[in-house]
């Protein structure tokens, strides 16, 4: 959805408000799934992974790796498990604090909320961190069962999944609410790359849960915590042309600095391997350079005359700047973030009104005629690569796009223009038919 490039002071009030009530419907404040505007996005996985996250010390061995009996207090294991503790038992009190405030009066006028929501996010990051150093220092310790080094590996990777998501979020947030927080419907932009980003979460999801090779669920991980990071940044880089893909990947990256203590942890010669150069901050790693292609891959160009078919030329010809996809497998997570971004949209599409030169039906009926490109693009790769999960989001698509060409042919405004929008809606469903008819072909 295109947007308005500065918020007013009570654009931005209004954003802060729906900020603090994102954040505390939210895990660890709460674990119940709330309603999906965008059916992709239904929380139900994603909050079943945090609360196994968050609640680990609690639900005992089924889920978490117990610091083995015997284990010396100098050992860099028994050290890291006291500092998760204490991160654990910090973290739970500051949700405690700010839920009794919330009882007991207006939060967002209160002048102790921003204080006490920056403690829980301090808190909130150094739980994770006490986490991953633990989990990844006990699959390094001598002695410990393979059994619980494969449940210290899944743990791992979904907590480091949720880190990547909450750091990111709040960095993008951070940027996003200085220009232009609200968007024609009323939301804001973060619950737009909120809802890409845990729909992205459940399509790897559901990959991995079928997966029952070891390795290939790592590449699938490594796939998810990617798609993530892109998913939530790729927004604001598409809308603001002052920030670059290194700008906004060096901001996130900045917020991932590990505190110095589970750093030090990690690189005890002691353990398993002796040192290592493994580090806890995600963005510094090899998926550095696989994250800034996607982003360069899914920026619209400033030229108005070059916007169309970008994403054609980009994914498929390798014409973009910065942005030449050369494994298949990132064309393919680059096209489902796309998907899942134009789904998004696509529910609020109705929000969407008139514009100097064009109608708001003529407008919406264009949003529309653009998705066309994402089937185009999908055919292409499903050629060389038979993914049935992709080609069940186009069907989705698909009918979605069907269902708001209809609505829109409905709601006519301007009896001129109703023959020549008519004409092109009619052109647009007859290809979309096809597509649906092609994808379900595939499917079967």
């Amino acid at each position: 959805m295109e947007k308005e490039h500065f918020a007013n002071p009570e654009e931005k009030m209004k954003a802060v408000e729906i900020y603090f009530e994102e954040d505390t419907t939210r895990p660890p404040f709460s674990y119940s799934p709330r309603h999906a505007r965008f059916e992709r996005a239904d929380e139900t996985k994603v909050f079943e992974m945090e609360k196994r996250i968050y609640q680990c010390l609690e639900l005992g061995e089924e889920y978490f790796p117990e610091l083995p009996d015997g284990t010396a207090e100098t050992h860099p294991l028994h050290m890291a498990h006291t500092l998760l503790v204490g991160a654990y038992r910090e973290l739970n009190n500051t949700v405690d604090d700010i839920k009794i405030l919330m009882s007991g009066t207006t939060m967002q006028g209160h002048p102790l909320v921003k204080k006490m929501l920056n403690n829980h996010y301090v808190a909130k990051k150094f739980y994770f961190e006490s986490l991953l150093g633990y989990l990844s220092i006990y699959q390094r310790t001598f002695g410990t069962e393979k059994e619980d080094r494969s449940k210290a590996a899944k743990l791992y990777h979904e907590a480091e999944t949720i880190y990547i998501a909450n750091q990111t979020y709040l960095g993008v947030r951070s940027c996003t609410h200085i220009h232009n927080p609200l968007r024609e419907d009323g939301d804001t932009t973060m619950k737009h790359v909120y809802e890409v980003s845990v729909a992205t979460m459940n399509f790897y999801i559901q990959k991995i849960e079928r997966e029952p090779n070891k390795r290939n669920r790592s590449k699938l991980y490594r796939r998810m915590k990617e798609g993530v990071a892109v998913s939530l940044m790729h927004d604001l880089i598409e809308d603001h042309s002052h920030m670059s893909s290194d700008n906004l990947y060096g901001k996130i990256s900045s917020l991932c600095e590990p505190d110095i203590r589970i750093g030090g942890l990690m690189s005890d010669p002691s353990l398993e391997g002796g040192r290592t150069t493994r580090r806890l901050n995600f963005f510094d790693g090899r998926s550095r350079a696989s994250i800034k292609r996607k982003l360069n891959a899914l920026i619209k160009p400033d030229n108005k005359k070059e916007k169309e078919g970008y994403l054609t030329r980009h994914l498929l010809l390798g014409e973009a700047p910065k942005a030449k996809l050369k494994r298949l497998i990132d064309k393919l997570d680059t096209i489902i973030i796309k998907i899942f971004d134009r789904g998004s949209n696509l529910q609020s599409l109705r929000f969407m009104g008139r514009k100097p030169n064009e109608t708001k039906e003529a407008r919406q009926s264009r949003k529309i005629e653009e998705t066309q490109e994402l089937f185009h693009i999908v055919n292409k790769i499903h050629k060389l690569c038979d993914d049935k999960d992709l080609i069940a989001e186009v069907i989705h698509l698909c009918h979605f796009c069907l269902q708001e060409s209809e609505r829109i042919e409905s709601e006519y405004s301007s009896e001129v223009e109703t023959q020549q929008l008519h004409t092109r809606i009619q052109a647009t469903r007859t290809i979309i038919r096809a597509e649906l008819l092609s994808a379900t072909k595939k499917a079967a």
